[in-house]
């Protein structure tokens, strides 16, 4: 990613960035390696407010972020992944963290007090940013507006990457999780294990 990603806490707040299109009820899976539980995931809601690239981002993103929320720690809840484009996402960027032009993800975490697992938040995912960082790592748009969905998630599960050794646990705790889920390393991905 060519920026860290921003956190921001808000508290309880509504969602700035539109509401979630509602989709289809994803069913269960009965293979036994797959972590998704219907009953004990969080709530994935993905939000397009940017044109879709293709292969889509629906049906990706939110499928693949749904069975790696509990593999992540994540017990329950709701998280709104909205793309959006490099005009909206500077905008939030200026709004929230003072900071002009766009960057890669933002998180807003819309949960007070001790989450125990439960998220409630908001990721926006930036799809020209995406699009750029992609063609310049040899992958696809969707694998790095999953990445930045994934850092996401994690911000609101509270990693943070203020420094240097938090963000190196962080990018590797992403491709841990996008591996388990079968996509494999995205931000390590082509570079060979020290």
């Amino acid at each position: 990613m060519a920026s860290t990603g921003d956190s921001e806490s808000q508290g309880s707040r509504e969602s700035t960035v539109g509401p979630a299109e509602p989709e289809p009820d994803e069913p269960a899976s009965t293979a036994s390696s797959d972590p998704y539980d219907p009953d004990q995931a969080c709530r994935i809601d993905l939000s397009l407010l940017a044109e879709d690239c293709l292969p889509p981002l629906r049906g990706y993103v939110d499928r693949h972020l749904r069975r790696i929320a509990p593999l992540a720690g994540a017990t329950g809840g709701q998280v709104t992944v909205a793309v959006v484009d490099d005009d909206r996402m500077a905008e939030l960027h200026e709004q929230y963290r003072q900071t002009p032009g766009p960057t890669d993800v933002l998180t807003f975490d819309l949960h007070e007090g001790e989450t125990d697992g439960r998220l409630e938040g908001d990721i926006v995912v930036c799809l020209d940013e995406a699009a750029r960082q992609a063609g310049r790592r040899g992958h696809s748009v969707r694998d790095e507006c999953l990445l930045y969905a994934v850092h996401g998630l994690l911000h609101l599960l509270g990693y943070d990457d203020h420094d240097r050794d938090e963000a190196d646990a962080m990018h590797a705790r992403e491709d841990e999780l996008l591996a388990a889920v079968g996509v494999g390393p995205v931000y390590h991905r082509g570079e060979r294990p020290s």
